[in-house]
């Protein structure tokens, strides 16, 4: 299937984080097969590939503290560092994230979107100050240090995800508003608008 996509330029959409789609939701952990770093394995032989990673592989390395540590170059994540369970994704260089980044910046057609990275938007679409500055810090330096990235991560909701926690009616809101902040106001239109234009007609 990765093989006849490729070939025929057809965009492939995949749920990335660790959770999710569990036979067993109480210890199955079978949101651990999301794993990022089994698509570098697929993109290592099928590179044209065009895959958007739902979700950019979850909350916890985007909202994680900043730490003058973290890897912000796509050459230093390894795949080897990156972990499954949530408390041992706390920091930005063992998450699904820094992998999803990865990929965004290696592979021409590898993009991610914000689905239901929701933990620094409240239920009045108001933030929650700590996530929303993490976040900020977070990709102003990812932009900076792989300008490309901007060009990978885009906007989306998981509506129905978003209606569960009640943030359905305010979560675009919100993401406009936190698009609108100086450091990122730049890369706006292609968040909301270009990256998926371009994810969905690779041929442009």
């Amino acid at each position: 299937m990765l093989a006849y996509c490729a070939t025929n330029r057809i965009p492939l959409f995949t749920h990335c984080n660790n959770q999710g789609f569990e036979a067993k939701p109480n210890g199955g952990h079978s949101g651990y097969n999301s794993n990022p770093k089994y698509w570098e394995l697929a993109l290592n032989k099928y590179p044209q590939l065009i895959l958007c990673l739902g979700h950019a592989g979850g909350t916890q390395g985007w909202f994680a503290q900043n730490f003058e540590s973290d890897k912000l170059k796509a050459v230093e994540i390894n795949a080897t560092e990156i972990k499954d369970s949530t408390q041992e994704q706390i920091q930005w260089n063992s998450s699904y994230a820094a992998m999803v980044f990865k990929l965004c910046v290696t592979y021409d057609h590898v993009y991610c979107d914000a689905s239901y990275l929701d933990e620094m938007v409240n239920n009045d679409g108001s933030f929650q100050p700590e996530s929303e500055k993490n976040f900020e810090d977070r990709l102003s330096k990812l932009f900076k240090s792989e300008p490309k990235f901007a060009k990978r991560i885009m906007y989306g909701s998981d509506w129905h995800m978003l209606f569960q926690e009640g943030k359905n009616n305010v979560y675009l809101q919100t993401y406009l508003s936190f698009f609108n902040k100086a450091k990122l106001s730049s890369f706006s239109e292609d968040f909301f608008y270009n990256n998926a234009i371009n994810f969905l007609n690779p041929s442009i």
